[in-house]
C-alpha cells in the first residue's frame, strides 16, 4: 500500500511541477512537502529546497493563519475542496502580495494542494486605473474652473489647485511671460514666497526657460545631479511644462524620482486647457481694446466729421442754390447745369447723413414698441410728400385697428421704401402703400408698389445677404438700413422687381390693441 502511495504522491508531484500557476502540497502539519517553481518565485524563496519542510503558515498574515488552519482542517476531514478567495500572503522578503488561491484534497497521507495566483500587479494596476480615472474626472472639471477663468492671475490659481487637489502633487508654481521675464502667476503655499529671482527668456541655463523656449516638458529625476539646481532650493525632482507661448508649470518634489511619464502628460492636460483659457482671455482683451477704438472712432465720426460734413453740403447747397437763381436770372444755361448737380450731390449726401444718424440711434437702442398701422404708414408718407411735394402716393387698405411691434424709428424704414420708388426714376412713377395681415402667421405687411423701372440688382442682392457691401458706395444705404431696421424689430425685408416695377415689403409682428 505505501508503494501505491509513493507512485500516486510522484504522479502528483510531477503535475505541481507542469502547472502554470503556484501550487505546493501541503501536509496536515502544515508543511509544505513539495512545491513548483513558480511557487518559489511567488514567495520569493532562493529556490524549492528553502521551501521544503517550512509551515505554508509563515506565507500568510497573522490574521489570516486561524481562518487558514480551519479550511486546512476541513479540507482534510470532509475532502471536499475550498473554492478560490482572494487573500494577502507575505514573501520570504517580507513583502505583503494579494493573491487569490483554493484548496484541493489529494490521495493518500492527509495531503492537501495549496494553489495560489499573485495578482498583486493586477491589482496594483486596477488600483492605478482608479486612481488615474478619478484623476482625468478631476481634471475635466477643473478644466472647466480653468476655462472659466476671468484674467490670467486667476488661470494660475486655478492651475496650482488643479495640480495639487486633483494630481495629488506636492506643490507648483505657475510662471508667466510678461516683458520677456517668466514672473511668479501662483504658487503653492509650501512655495518659497522669497528669492525668486524673475529669469528673462534670454537665461538658456534655466531649465523652466529651455522647456518654454523649446516648447516641450522637461522631467528633472534627481537635482543633485543637475548642474543649474540652485543650492538653496530643496527640490530633488521636477517637471516644466510649457504653456504654449503663455508660461510655464513647475512641480516640484523633495524626493527623487517623485515623477514618471504619465504625471508629465496630466500636468500637460492642464497646461493644454490654461492654454485655451489664456488665449480666449487674451482674445476678449484685444476685442474689448478694439471695442473702445471703434467707440472712439464713431464717436469722432458721428460728433464731429459726419457733423462737420453735414454743415459743409448744407453750406455747398445753399451757395449752389444762389448760384442757380443767379445763373437763371442771367439766362446762364451752363452755369445752372452745373450748379443743379452741386445741389444733387449735396442734397444726396445731406440723405446720407441723416439716414447714418438713424443707424446710430438704432444701434444705440434696440428697443421695440407698438405701432398702429395706420398712424405709422400716414407719418411715412407725409414726411415724402413734404421732401417731394410732386410725388403721386396713393394709401390703400390700410386698417386702422390693427397693431404691430417695431424698433420706434419704424416710420423712417416706411419712407426710405417709398422715397426710393419717387426718386430714383427720370419718368412720373405712380406708388402706392398698402397693409395686408396674416392671421395664420400673426404678422402684418406693410407693402409698397410702384410703376418705375425697377431696382437694380446690384442693390438687392447684399441686403438679401445681409452684407454692408451697399454701405461701401453709398448707394444702397436706403436699404441697406430697411434692413437692419427689420432685423433689429424682428421682422422681414422682401424687395423684387415685377412686371409692373419694383415691390417692397416690410413684415412684423403683429400685436393686440391697447
Amino acid at each position: 500500500m505505501t508503494g501505491s502511495r509513493d507512485v500516486s504522491f510522484e504522479a502528483v508531484e510531477r503535475i505541481v511541477d507542469g502547472a502554470p500557476f503556484a501550487n505546493a502540497i501541503v501536509d496536515s502539519t502544515f508543511e509544505v512537502r513539495h512545491c513548483n517553481r513558480r511557487w518559489v518565485d511567488a514567495v520569493e524563496a532562493s529556490g524549492v529546497e528553502s521551501v521544503i519542510g517550512t509551515s505554508v503558515l509563515e506565507y500568510l498574515p497573522p490574521r489570516e493563519r486561524p481562518r487558514a488552519k480551519s479550511r486546512f482542517d476541513r479540507v482534510v476531514d470532509t475532502g471536499e475542496s475550498v473554492p478560490e478567495r482572494s487573500y494577502d500572503f507575505v514573501t520570504g522578503t517580507g513583502v505583503t502580495k494579494s493573491a487569490t488561491g483554493s484548496i484541493a484534497p489529494l490521495p493518500g497521507d492527509d495531503c492537501v494542494l495549496v494553489m495560489l495566483r499573485d495578482v498583486t500587479r493586477r491589482d496594483e494596476t486596477e488600483r492605478e486605473l482608479a486612481t488615474r480615472s478619478r484623476q482625468i474626472e478631476g481634471l475635466h472639471n477643473a478644466a472647466i474652473r480653468i476655462n472659466a477663468s476671468t484674467d490670467a492671475r486667476e488661470v494660475c490659481e486655478r492651475i496650482v489647485t488643479a495640480i495639487e487637489d486633483v494630481l495629488n502633487m506636492e506643490r507648483c508654481m505657475v510662471g508667466l511671460i510678461e516683458d520677456g521675464r517668466l514672473v511668479r502667476g501662483a504658487a503653492s503655499a509650501g512655495f518659497p514666497s522669497d528669492g525668486y529671482i524673475e529669469p528673462t527668456i534670454d537665461e538658456q541655463d534655466v531649465l523652466a526657460i529651455r522647456a518654454y523656449e523649446r516648447d516641450e516638458a522637461i522631467r528633472l529625476d534627481d537635482g543633485d545631479e543637475h548642474p543649474v539646481m540652485r543650492d538653496d532650493y530643496p527640490w530633488k525632482s521636477i517637471i516644466f511644462v510649457p504653456i504654449s507661448d503663455y508660461g510655464v508649470i513647475q512641480t516640484p518634489s523633495e524626493s527623487t524620482y517623485a515623477f514618471d511619464e504619465t504625471d508629465v502628460e496630466l500636468v500637460s492636460i492642464v497646461a493644454a486647457h490654461s492654454e485655451e483659457a489664456l488665449r480666449r482671455i487674451e482674445r476678449e482683451r484685444e476685442l474689448a481694446e478694439r471695442s473702445s477704438e471703434l467707440e472712439t472712432l464713431k464717436a469722432v465720426y458721428s460728433r464731429v466729421l459726419r457733423h462737420n460734413l453735414r454743415n459743409s453740403f448744407t453750406v455747398i447747397k445753399g451757395h449752389a442754390t444762389a448760384a442757380r437763381e443767379r445763373a437763371r436770372r442771367y439766362d446762364d444755361d451752363q452755369l445752372q447745369s452745373a450748379t443743379e448737380g452741386l445741389i444733387e450731390v449735396a442734397e444726396t449726401m445731406l440723405a446720407h447723413a441723416e439716414k447714418t444718424r438713424v443707424i446710430d440711434d438704432v444701434m444705440e437702442s434696440r428697443e421695440t414698441t407698438r405701432h398702429r398701422l395706420a398712424s405709422v404708414v400716414a407719418e411715412a408718407v407725409e414726411r415724402v410728400e413734404s421732401d417731394h411735394p410732386g410725388a403721386r402716393i396713393a394709401v390703400e387698405s390700410v386698417p386702422d385697428d390693427r397693431f404691430v411691434t417695431a424698433h420706434p424709428k419704424l416710420s423712417i424704414a416706411i419712407s426710405n421704401a417709398v422715397e426710393n420708388a419717387v426718386v430714383h426714376t427720370d419718368d412720373p412713377v405712380s406708388v402706392t402703400v398698402s397693409a395686408a395681415v396674416d392671421e395664420a402667421d400673426e404678422t402684418a405687411s406693410i407693402v409698397v408698389e410702384d410703376t418705375g423701372a425697377g431696382i437694380p440688382p446690384a442693390e438687392i442682392t447684399p441686403v438679401r445677404e445681409h452684407t454692408e457691401e451697399p454701405l461701401a458706395h453709398g448707394s444702397g444705404v436706403g436699404f441697406w438700413l430697411m434692413s437692419f431696421l427689420m432685423r433689429v424689430s424682428d421682422g422681414d425685408l422682401s424687395i423684387e422687381n415685377t412686371a409692373k416695377g419694383s415691390r417692397v415689403a416690410l413684415t412684423l409682428p403683429l400685436v393686440e390693441s391697447v
